[in-house]
């Protein structure tokens, strides 16, 4: 993970507006604040933006197009979030039974009970996906042709998308034999899709 954009950061207590424009990656407690309402920093938001950076990694796409009850697959998620189902939301089915478990603890709604950043170190080691489809061997390989180029060799400490395990990881899980993340939905913040593409932040 790389930080950047320091210029965006503020310290945990400063007083804040919410900017008119929110992002779908923004926790559920940004989106139910007015436009250019104030609030104050808390380093729960961290947590929650870790999650959602995981996520658009492995997946090139959004979860939801925003942590608001009125979008369905945001509700679809706190309703395994919260155990009042134990169908794994279908974003999610493609992951490891251990990585569900992060993506719980991380998205969480309330952002006192979310993990810390500091706790996503105790699951690099894990497998994250099972079962690797075309989509996620095209990330690989380029991730791979990266380090080779860099003179790394490996995964770095903080990479654990696709720990090596003899060349033989498994990425995407058996759910997911379509290959996954081809799905067609509009969203209304790109107009176009649920696909994750850099857009600035003005």
């Amino acid at each position: 993970v790389k930080l950047t954009d320091f210029g965006l950061t503020r310290r945990a207590g400063t007083l804040v507006k919410k900017r008119a424009r929110s992002l779908p990656t923004c926790p559920p407690e940004i989106w139910e604040m007015l436009s250019m309402e104030g609030y104050s920093v808390e380093t729960g938001s961290d947590g929650w933006q870790v999650g959602m950076l995981v996520f658009i990694g492995l997946t090139a796409r959004f979860p939801w197009e925003k942590a608001d009850i009125t979008d369905p697959h945001f509700n679809e998620f706190m309703d395994w979030q919260k155990r009042k189902t134990t169908r794994t939301p279908k974003e999610f089915k493609r992951f490891s039974p251990r990585l569900l478990r992060l993506f719980r603890r991380l998205l969480e709604q309330k952002p006192k009970n979310r993990y810390e950043v500091s706790e996503v170190n105790k699951y690099y080691d894990d497998r994250w996906l099972m079962n690797r489809s075309p989509r996620t061997s095209k990330v690989a390989e380029m991730y791979d042709s990266s380090m080779q180029t860099s003179g790394h060799s490996g995964l770095s400490s903080g990479t654990s998308a696709a720990t090596a395990a003899g060349g033989n990881t498994r990425l995407l899980s058996p759910h997911d034999a379509s290959g996954g993340g081809s799905h067609s939905r509009k969203n209304s913040w790109t107009n176009k899709s649920r696909e994750a593409t850099p857009s600035p932040i003005n």
